[in-house]
């Protein structure tokens, strides 16, 4: 097998990302969510990942999302850092 090209090894990647945009808003407005993003499941599968405050705010998210499976942690509050000038 040769060697990928960039839009072969960046597809999966993106794909993950059109389904994490699919879901951005409601899975955002869930009480503690705090971030989200892309990263690989203990399986070393692509998976979303959705940031929490509290460990109790982890009940009832979801185990996946569109065939893509997630991953969770407890963060604690996020504060924004003020831009550089």
């Amino acid at each position: 097998m040769g060697l990928l090209t960039s839009e072969q090894r960046t597809a999966p990647w993106r794909a993950v990302g059109v389904v994490l945009a699919a879901h951005l808003d409601a899975l955002m407005n869930r009480p503690g969510v705090v971030m989200l993003g892309t990263t690989l499941d203990m399986h070393g599968l692509l998976a979303i990942l959705i940031g929490v405050k509290a460990k109790r705010d982890l009940t009832g998210l979801p185990n996946q999302l569109d065939n893509i499976p997630i991953v969770t942690q407890v963060i604690g509050d996020v504060k924004a850092l003020p831009l550089a000038p």
